[in-house]
């Protein structure tokens, strides 16, 4: 208790220095701008390590404010503005995490600094997956944006994967399919042909998910898969179009859809519990397999698993 309350004086020290640092008078017509940055940072991490957030976030503002005005120090003021941050996080306001570091981004995006703006997209990104979702994905949007134009195209991908995740724990799966789609865009500018199959199929999903049976034939048509992978596409869109339980069974218990991302294999799961449940062995149904009409349901070419691995 007494090393902590020791912190807690030191920072207020540290504060009152810095507030005289950036007086003026008789003798002194303007104010020390670098030393009273330089104190208000040292008392906003006094108070941030004696758990005083409230506190380390004014502090950091005072810092912030006088870095900027030496209009030599703007790095270290968006370095502030993470710190603010962190500290609202701490006290969980998400709103103030939010400002924080969309302050930060867009001064390290002024200063040139884009690789230190899309670093900060992404940690901004993570600290509000949980209570932002939506704005934590649109961040993960921007950071693979930037990527895209620095020719980063796998980190660019990385980056739409996590947004694709996040719209979909969020149900907003149109958002989510569009974004899946531009990952695809990227991993094919990486020649990375394996990965643009499971995204394609996790597109199908998607729109599966959100009982668009038409958006998942379109997408069926127009993204690019090797030909095995194609015919298990189409086997769970037919499957899932007909409510054909054993086509989807046996589509959905390939080894291909464990190798999909978690919430890809979610979906999956969720479609074969819903609609892929094969009835009693001996039953007419499960020897005849029929469509909704009553008709016979199509035969569906088999895949071949070894290929998919």
């Amino acid at each position: 208790m007494a090393s902590l309350s020791s912190r807690v004086e030191e920072a207020n020290k540290l504060l009152e220095s810095g507030h005289k640092f950036m007086k003026t008078g008789l003798l002194k017509w303007s104010p020390d701008y670098d030393n009273a940055a330089n104190q208000y940072q040292q008392a906003a991490q006094a108070y941030k390590g004696a758990g005083v957030h409230q506190k380390a976030i004014e502090a950091n503002e005072c810092a912030i404010k006088a870095y900027l005005a030496t209009q030599h120090s703007a790095f270290q003021a968006a370095k502030c503005m993470e710190q603010a941050a962190l500290s609202s996080k701490e006290l969980n306001d998400y709103q103030a995490v939010s400002k924080y570091y969309m302050r930060a981004i867009d001064l390290y995006r002024t200063l040139g600094q884009v690789d230190t703006a899309v670093a900060v997209m992404d940690r901004a990104a993570k600290a509000l997956a949980n209570n932002m979702p939506t704005l934590a994905a649109d961040l993960y949007i921007q950071a693979s944006e930037a990527s895209v134009i620095e020719d980063r195209y796998r980190q660019a991908a990385e980056y739409c994967n996590k947004a694709a995740t996040l719209y979909i724990k969020a149900k907003e799966y149109k958002r989510a399919a569009n974004i899946a789609r531009e990952e695809i865009n990227c991993y094919a500018q990486a020649n990375d042909t394996r990965t643009c199959n499971r995204t394609a199929i996790g597109v199908i999903l998607i729109h599966l998910a959100d009982n668009d049976i038409v958006a998942a034939r379109n997408a069926l048509d127009r993204c690019q898969m090797d030909d095995d992978v194609f015919y298990l596409a189409q086997n769970l869109v037919t499957g899932f179009d007909k409510k054909d339980a054993k086509i989807l069974n046996s589509t959905l218990n390939n080894p291909f859809f464990r190798q999909l991302d978690t919430e890809y294999a979610k979906i999956a799961r969720e479609i074969l519990n819903e609609h892929g449940k094969l009835p009693p062995e001996g039953s007419q149904t499960a020897n005849n397999p029929t469509t909704d009409s009553g008709e016979p349901a199509d035969n569906i070419p088999d895949v071949d698993e070894n290929a998919l691995l």
